[in-house]
C-alpha cells in the first residue's frame, strides 16, 4: 500500500469510529429524568418534584410519601473528565439516606469505550458505592481502580463526582451533616452477641477479686484499713461491673429490648448500662434518693446517680450472663457529658480506717467508644484519639493527612520506583552517549534491552503510554478548564511527562519518541525483526519525506483546533493514535482498529517508525516545542555531508540531510549516527587516520626487523 493511500484510510476510518449520539445534559433536570429512568430506580414512583433550579435535586414520591431522591453530578458536582469535559450521572438514593445506583446519560470521556474501559466496566467500578450511607459515609467498597487502569483518571473523576454530590443532596435534603466534626453514629445496626460486644470494646469490664480489692485498700489507706463489709476469701469474687455507651443502635438495640430503645431514642437521651455480678450491689438508696456507691466521671465532671438518672433495667441478649444487678444511666444530650470522649464507672467501697474517719476507695472502670459508632473521617478519628493513626514512608507521614492523588501515589509505590530507574538509565545513556556508542555491540544490547523494557513493562504492563490526549488534558488545565490536581491520579504518566518536558528543553522531541514511547519502540523492535528476516527496506527520497513530515503537523492542527472548539468529534479524532490498541489494550480492540494499527505496523516493517515519522499528533507537537532546546551533543564532523554520506544513509529515520545537518525536529536521538561516528572502520575520516596510524606502525616494525 502506497504512502499517499495509508493516511486517507486512517482519516476515513476515524470518521467512521465517531462516538454515538448523547442526550443533552444541560437540559434541565426534570426534562431529562424520564418515566422509565425514575422506576428504575422507585419501581413504586408516583411522581417527583424538583427543589430549585440552582442546585437541582427531584424528591420522589411513593405513596404520597417521599421514597427518596434522584440528582445529577452535572448540577451537583460540575465535575470535569479527563479532557475537561462535564459529564451526567443520575444518582437514586433511598429517604433513608443510602445509594440505590446510579445511570450514566452522557459522558464524552475519550477512553471511556467499548473497546478500551467500556461503560459496563466503569458501571461495575462505579456500584462500588452502591450501600453508601449519606449519613454515615460508610457503606462504600474501597480500591477497584485497578479493573479501569485504561481510564484511571476519568475514573476517579466520576466516582469523586458521584461522592460529591452525594455528600451536597445529603446536606440539602437534611439527612446528613458534616463529617469534619465527630458524632454518634445513629444509623448502623448489626446483630452481636455478648462476646461480640466485648471484643469490639462496646461493652467494657472490671472483673475483681476479694485479693485485687485488700490490696488496693492496703496501698491507699494501709495495711490496718479493714472494708465496711467484710470481705472473703481471697479468690472469691467480689465483682464484676459492666459498661456501655447504649445510645448507638449498633450497642443499645442489642442489649435493650427494642421498645425500650426506641423510647430511649425518641426521648433524645443518652443511656449508659452498668450491669454487675458479685455480692457488692450499688444499690444502698437510704432514702435520700443517692445512689453514694457509684459514680460517673468525665474530665473532673462528677455525676452523681439518682433516682431521676439512675434505673433498673434488664438485658435483651440471651449470650449475657446472669447478672445480680443491672440499671440504666439516663442523661439529657443537652447535659455537659460528652459520649465521644472518655468517661469512667467509678465504684466506690466504704472503709474504715483506724484513727481516722470513713474512707472511700475508689476503683474505676474506664470506658472509650470504640470508632466503628463514630461518624467522622479519620483524621478527626484520629485527633479525637478514637483510631490509631497509620504512619507511612517509613513512619514519617500519616496516612490520613494524604489527599485521594497523595494515597494513589503511595499505593503505586513500586511502580514509580521502578519508572525512576528506568529514567535513572535513559538519564545515564545520554550523558555518557560518548563512551557507550564507541562500542557497537554493547549498545545494540543496550538499545534492543531498553526498547524491550519500554514496550513491555512500561507500556503493556504499567500502561504508561503518553498520548496526545494528555497533552490536551495539561493545555485544558493551563486554561483553567480543568482541575490540574485531578491528573495526579496517574502518577506514571506525571513523572513520565515532566521527564519529556524536561528533555524537550535539553535534547528536543527525541529522547521520548526514540526511547519512552512504548508504540515507537514496537515499530523500532518489529522493524529490527524484519531486517533480520531479511525483508526489502523502503528508502523515502528526501524530498518525498519532507512532504509526508508536514502531514503529522497537519493532524495535530486539526485536533487542536476540534479540542479549542470543544468539539465531540475530538474523542474520534485521536484514534488516528494506534496506543489505545496496540499499548492499552494489548490489541483487544475491535477488528477495526486492530486493522489499523496493524496496517501502521506493517508499514513499519519496510519503513522505519512510518507513524512517528509521518502520522503521529503527538510527535508532531513535541517536535514543535522542542525546536529550541539548549544541548547538541550529536557529534559531527566537517566531512559529514561533503564528502560522506554514511551518517545520512544509515540514519533509520532519514533525520539527517544531504548537507550532513542533522534535523533535530525530525531525530530520534537512537545515537545510530554517533556508533558510526565512532567507528575507526565505518566512519572515513576515522578510517584514514586508522590506516595511517597502522602504516606507521607497520613500517615501524619492519625495520626494526631489519635492523
Amino acid at each position: 500500500m502506497s504512502l499517499s493511500r495509508l493516511f486517507p484510510l486512517a482519516t476515513a476510518m476515524i470518521l467512521a469510529t465517531s462516538g454515538p449520539s448523547f442526550a443533552d445534559m444541560n437540559e434541565p433536570l426534570q426534562t431529562r429524568l424520564s418515566d422509565s429512568l425514575v422506576t428504575s430506580f422507585f419501581p413504586n414512583a408516583d411522581g417527583f418534584d424538583v427543589s430549585n433550579e440552582l442546585t437541582p435535586f427531584a424528591s420522589v414520591t411513593a405513596d404520597g410519601s417521599i421514597a427518596g431522591y434522584l440528582f445529577s453530578t452535572h448540577e451537583m458536582a460540575k465535575p470535569r473528565g479527563f479532557k475537561g469535559d462535564s459529564f451526567d450521572i443520575v444518582i437514586g438514593l433511598d429517604a433513608g439516606g443510602r445509594l440505590l445506583g446510579h445511570q450514566v446519560l452522557e459522558q464524552h470521556e475519550p477512553l471511556v469505550s467499548p473497546d478500551k474501559v467500556s461503560e459496563v466496566e466503569l458501571s461495575q467500578y462505579l456500584n462500588r458505592l452502591n450501600g453508601y450511607d449519606v449519613r454515615t459515609g460508610k457503606g462504600a467498597m474501597p480500591g477497584g481502580l485497578d479493573a479501569v487502569s485504561g481510564a484511571t483518571i476519568s475514573a476517579k473523576a466520576m466516582h469523586d463526582a458521584m461522592l460529591l454530590a452525594i455528600d451536597r443532596v445529603g446536606l440539602l435534603a437534611g439527612l446528613s451533616e458534616n463529617r469534619d466534626v465527630l458524632r454518634l453514629d445513629m444509623h448502623t445496626f448489626a446483630p452481636a452477641d455478648w462476646t461480640q460486644l466485648l471484643e469490639t470494646g462496646s461493652v467494657v469490664e472490671l472483673r475483681l477479686t476479694n485479693q485485687d480489692v485488700r490490696r488496693a485498700m492496703y496501698d491507699q489507706f494501709g495495711e490496718n484499713t479493714q472494708p465496711v463489709q467484710p470481705l472473703g476469701d481471697d479468690g472469691a469474687l467480689f465483682t464484676a461491673i459492666y459498661t456501655a455507651l447504649l445510645t448507638p443502635p449498633a450497642i443499645g438495640q442489642n442489649l435493650m429490648p427494642i421498645r425500650h430503645y426506641n423510647m430511649l431514642f425518641n426521648s433524645g437521651m443518652h443511656s449508659i448500662l452498668l450491669a454487675a455480678e458479685g455480692k457488692f450491689t450499688w444499690w444502698n438508696d437510704q432514702g435520700g434518693g443517692l445512689f453514694d456507691r457509684v459514680m460517673l466521671v468525665q474530665d473532673g465532671l462528677q455525676i452523681q446517680l439518682t433516682r431521676e438518672n439512675f434505673k433498673r433495667s434488664r438485658l435483651e441478649n440471651p449470650s449475657a450472663p446472669s447478672f445480680d444487678a443491672v440499671g440504666r444511666i439516663n442523661l439529657s444530650m443537652r447535659n455537659t457529658f460528652d459520649p465521644l470522649q472518655p468517661w469512667s464507672i467509678e465504684i466506690r467501697v466504704p472503709v474504715i480506717v483506724p484513727d481516722q474517719k470513713p474512707g472511700i476507695l475508689v476503683l474505676p472502670l474506664v470506658y472509650r467508644l470504640p470508632a466503628q459508632h463514630v461518624i467522622g473521617d479519620d483524621a478527626a478519628l484520629e485527633e479525637a484519639g478514637l483510631k490509631a493513626p497509620n504512619y507511612i514512608l517509613f513512619g514519617l507521614v500519616r496516612a490520613s493527612s494524604l489527599s485521594d492523588w497523595q494515597r494513589i501515589w503511595f499505593d503505586r509505590s513500586q511502580a514509580i520506583t521502578g519508572l525512576a530507574v528506568l529514567l535513572l538509565i535513559l538519564t545515564g545513556i545520554l550523558f555518557f552517549q560518548g563512551t557507550l556508542t564507541t562500542h557497537r555491540r554493547l549498545y545494540a544490547v543496550v538499545r534492543t534491552g531498553f526498547l524491550l523494557t519500554v514496550l513491555v513493562w512500561l507500556g503493556w504492563i504499567a500502561g504508561a503510554q503518553l498520548t496526545i490526549l494528555h497533552l490536551l488534558t495539561y493545555l485544558n488545565a493551563a486554561r483553567g478548564i480543568v482541575d490540574w490536581r485531578a491528573q495526579l491520579v496517574d502518577p506514571l504518566i506525571v513523572i513520565l511527562s515532566a521527564y519529556v518536558l524536561i528533555s524537550l528543553i535539553l535534547w528536543g522531541r527525541g529522547v521520548f519518541c526514540g526511547w519512552l514511547c512504548p508504540f515507537g519502540a514496537l515499530q523500532e523492535l518489529t522493524n529490527k525483526f524484519a531486517r533480520l528476516v531479511r525483508i526489502p527496506q523502503v528508502t523515502v527520497p528526501h524530498t518525498l519525506q519532507a512532504r509526508f513530515w508536514s502531514l503529522k503537523y497537519v493532524v495535530v492542527l486539526v485536533i487542536l483546533g476540534l479540542a479549542v472548539s470543544s468539539s465531540h468529534l475530538v474523542a474520534s479524532a485521536v484514534e488516528i493514535e494506534p496506543f489505545k490498541t496496540a499499548i492499552s489494550t494489548r490489541f483487544d480492540r475491535a477488528w477495526p482498529y486492530v486493522l489499523y494499527a496493524a496496517l501502521l505496523l506493517g508499514a513499519g516493517l519496510v519503513v522505519e517508525r512510518f507513524y512517528c515519522r509521518y502520522l503521529c499528533p503527538l510527535g508532531a507537537a513535541v517536535a514543535f516545542l522542542g525546536r529550541i532546546h539548549v544541548l547538541s551533543w550529536l557529534r559531527r564532523r566537517p566531512e559529514c555531508g561533503n564528502p560522506c554520506h554514511i551518517c545520512e544513509a544509515s540514519c533509520p529515520v532519514g533525520a539527517i540531510e544531504r548537507s550532513g545537518k542533522i534535523n533535530m525536529a525530525e531525530c530520534f536521538q537512537c545515537l545510530d549516527c554517533q556508533v558510526d561516528y565512532f567507528d575507526d572502520h565505518k566512519c572515513p575520516p576515522l578510517v584514514q587516520r586508522r590506516k595511517r596510524v597502522e602504516s606507521i606502525q607497520l613500517g615501524s616494525l619492519s625495520g626494526a626487523t631489519t635492523v
